[in-house]
């Protein structure tokens, strides 16, 4: 009697044994790890739109040059706003002043013109110099007849809002100003005249 209870006691342990061995192998099936292992590398990127090589100027023989074109920044650092200022008096009708200079996208993001840029090209200041009489700017009927001026690329296309420039790419613009050679001797100024011209191009990210 005493064997059966001793065989019937080792069939009991073994039974519990594969038991535990059986849900443990339950357990294990429902076990599942996952991983995702990855590499992300973010490019070096710049914003480089800035001015550069301003052509040795064509003129003719009766235009004086006050000050040659000149590239100048806003401040000192490397994105800063740059300005080309330059000054000349032309003489007698027909004569003229031409530069070219370039824009040159030295990044690597692709920039425009704002599409919200308007009026690009502008002439204020129409101001009579030595003309106790009158401190009213020109009107533009008036300075028309004396004056005409060009700033574009160098396609001879117009710049305007939404110009593209490309990374690493150079567009060059080229200013003309020049007296109006159809001015008549009656339509000559009474006393000197001067213009302000001003080109804006808000270059901004083209995405």
């Amino acid at each position: 009697m005493k064997k059966n209870n001793k065989k019937n006691s080792k069939k009991g342990a073994l039974l519990v044994l594969l038991l535990l061995l059986a849900i443990s192998v339950g357990y294990a099936a429902l076990t599942t790890t996952l991983k995702i292992n990855g590499n992300t590398k973010i490019k070096k990127a710049t914003w480089d739109v800035h001015f550069a090589n301003i052509s040795a100027a064509t003129k003719s023989e009766g235009a004086t040059v006050v000050s040659a074109p000149a590239i100048v920044a806003g401040d000192n650092t490397a994105n800063a706003d740059q300005t080309v200022n330059f000054s000349v008096t032309l003489a007698e009708p027909g004569d003229f002043y031409e530069f070219t200079v370039d824009v040159v996208n030295g990044g690597t993001i692709p920039a425009k013109i704002s599409d919200s840029a308007a009026d690009i090209l502008t002439v204020n200041g129409y101001e009579i110099i030595n003309d106790e009489k009158s401190s009213e700017p020109i009107a533009k009927t008036t300075w028309e007849k004396y004056f005409k001026y060009t700033v574009e690329w160098s396609t001879e296309d117009e710049i305007q809002a939404g110009d593209k420039l490309a990374a690493s790419a150079t567009k060059t613009i080229k200013v003309r100003v020049e007296y109006d050679k159809n001015v008549n001797n009656a339509e000559l100024p009474a006393n000197d005249v001067e213009f302000d011209i001003a080109l804006t191009m808000p270059f901004v990210q083209d995405k």
